[in-house]
């Protein structure tokens, strides 16, 4: 839960192991190729994610946070 740090009812759900920046298009979508290496032994690892979105308007921490997606690598 992310209250103490001034965004009340948002929730980190990941790690922050890599941060990748990118910009929305007007109408708010956003498409960020995330490469993974070509190995065998990652088929089928569970990949999770998160969004953080700059809104300096939200709340006292300036971002809104996303819910927590899982892709399967193939």
């Amino acid at each position: 839960a992310l209250d103490g740090l001034g965004a009340p009812g948002c929730k980190l759900l990941t790690d922050i192991f890599l941060l990748m920046p990118g910009t929305t298009k007007a109408a708010g979508s956003l498409t960020l190729p995330i490469p993974f290496p070509s190995d065998p032994k990652l088929t089928g690892a569970n990949v999770f994610t998160q969004w953080a979105l700059f809104d300096a308007k939200a709340n006292r921490l300036g971002f809104v946070f996303s819910r927590g997606a899982r892709g399967t690598l193939h």
